[in-house]
């Protein structure tokens, strides 16, 4: 993985060489708000101490700045998790990404407005990247849903409008003894307790992978802020525990898994994505 990631770099180094000697000037942090889905970028750099013309020194580093942006963008994107087997720079030692393709989402952010420290000597840039809108159109390949699997025996159910799990602080990880938080991603998926499917992301509609992935992460036991995701009856269940290479994936109970696969209009929630996942993220995890 340290192979490939300075190989790619320096596949990115024709794009950013002029700013080589500046580079020790530019620092960066990174964010992630998965209740929003968005990865902030915060690009610093020093402003010349020298020279009466404050103006052109900003408009200087803001350029470094600019011209940086993808070598960061590619650090800072390459260990964020797609799935539960897979992270970015995994998506480029498979094909299914390449420098090019990571150069130009790097110029899709929206910047924001500079900003000062209080001694006015480095000025800040940050860049904001919805993440299903950007990078979702790589990983969602088919232009149908998988059939999502059913229930056949009958089982005591009603409709729902929305499906909410909760994850709780840590969860005991499959094939482990061990527990562990649940690791937000792109396209987190389900399983029951024999780890048979009840939502991939092939079972998931396209059109609203894209716009808002197969589920949403909160914090909060609010659900208001979700009502046009998950509605105003919504199954609320328990998650019994975590599955795949990466801590991503929820397991939940046989029952509750007959609870959604019963019905055609409870497995239309999963392919729709109304699925919300309440959880406490680990301190590198949490929301700026």
């Amino acid at each position: 993985m340290k192979f490939l990631f300075v190989f790619f770099c320096a596949a990115l180094a024709a794009a950013w060489t002029p700013a080589r000697a500046a580079a020790q000037e530019i620092f960066w942090t990174r964010s992630i708000d998965w209740e929003k889905g968005e990865m902030t970028l915060t690009l610093s750099a020093a402003l010349a101490r020298t020279g009466p013309n404050r103006p052109a020194a900003a408009i200087t580093a803001e350029r470094r700045i600019d011209t940086n942006l993808s070598k960061v963008f590619a650090e800072a994107l390459l260990p964020l998790r797609i799935d539960s087997s897979m992270t970015f720079v995994e998506s480029i030692e498979n094909g299914i990404l390449s420098a090019a393709q990571i150069l130009s989402l790097a110029q899709t952010g929206r910047k924001g407005i500079p900003r000062y420290s209080q001694d006015m000597q480095t000025i800040f840039v940050d860049y904001t990247y919805r993440l299903h809108d950007s990078l979702a159109p790589y990983f969602v390949r088919h232009s149908r849903p998988a059939e999502i699997p059913r229930y056949l025996a009958w089982f005591p159910t009603r409709e729902y409008t929305g499906i909410v799990i909760y994850a709780g602080k840590s969860l005991p990880v499959h094939g482990e003894d061990a527990q562990s938080p649940i690791a937000p991603c792109l396209f987190p998926e389900i399983f029951d307790e024999q780890t048979g499917p009840v939502l991939s992301i092939e079972m998931g509609d396209p059109a609203y992978l894209k716009r808002w992935g197969s589920a949403a992460y909160a914090r909060s036991f609010d659900e208001a802020p979700w009502r046009e995701r998950i509605g105003a009856l919504p199954l609320r269940i328990i998650a019994t525990g975590l599955y795949g290479k990466y801590p991503t994936d929820l397991k939940i109970s046989q029952e509750d898994a007959a609870l959604i696969l019963s019905l055609p209009a409870n497995r239309r929630l999963l392919a729709e994505g109304r699925v919300l996942i309440i959880f406490d993220p680990a301190p590198e995890e949490a929301s700026p």
